[in-house]
């Protein structure tokens, strides 16, 4: 049970009888029921589902780990190098890897994200430099020359941004009863373009 700032002793919570002893139910109200001790999502869902009377989570384990998949693998691949020719202009020789089980798409990348109606409808992989009206560029700089270039968030305004996220991803990425193996990711006609047609000097 978690008291509130006016940190109130067991006792105020009781109203004294000469014959018994009567709960204040108003101040009772006033109690929080808080549960902790290796809650996640699945079990957190299940409580609520059952109408159990509790309050606050805590939750720290699962937070901090992901007990099923505890580890990503991710590997840097270099895809084109940026050469400055004269003032503020630059130019870009691509680079493609090709070997077996390693190929990679050539120049420099954008992520583009497409809804429908307020919901993710696929990811776009293109150049940096294309546009698409329906669509929003995820990938952003926030790092030059050892400088952060943005101001940095609150955590309110963090944890605002992600709950609109959430609610923009499909239902079965919602869901604890299903699995979804995939998320739709396609891969621009430009670029698509540029990996058939660049062959390696």
């Amino acid at each position: 049970m978690v008291f509130d700032k006016l940190q109130l002793k067991v006792e105020d919570y009781m109203t004294p009888n000469p014959i018994s002893v009567k709960p204040n139910l108003k101040l009772i109200e006033a109690i929080k029921i808080m549960a902790s001790g290796d809650l996640d999502e699945a079990i957190i869902s299940d409580l609520i589902k059952n109408n159990s009377p509790i309050d606050v989570f805590g939750v720290g384990t699962e937070l901090a780990t992901s007990r099923d998949d505890p580890a990503m693998n991710g590997v840097y691949k270099l895809v084109a190098i940026k050469t400055l020719i004269s003032k503020n202009k630059y130019e870009i020789t691509y680079k493609l890897k090709t070997s077996t089980g390693k190929k990679t798409y050539p120049a420099p990348k954008q992520i583009f994200r497409m809804f429908s109606d307020g919901i993710i409808k696929q990811d776009m992989v293109g150049l940096e430099d294309e546009k698409f009206d329906d669509a929003i560029p995820l990938l952003k700089k926030v790092m030059g020359h050892g400088k952060i270039l943005h101001k940095l968030q609150s955590l309110s305004k963090i944890r605002d941004y992600h709950i609109s996220q959430r609610d923009t991803l499909p239902k079965d990425f919602r869901t604890f009863n299903k699995i979804t193996e995939s998320f739709p990711v396609s891969y621009s006609e430009k670029l698509e373009t540029i990996a058939r047609e660049f062959r390696p000097q």
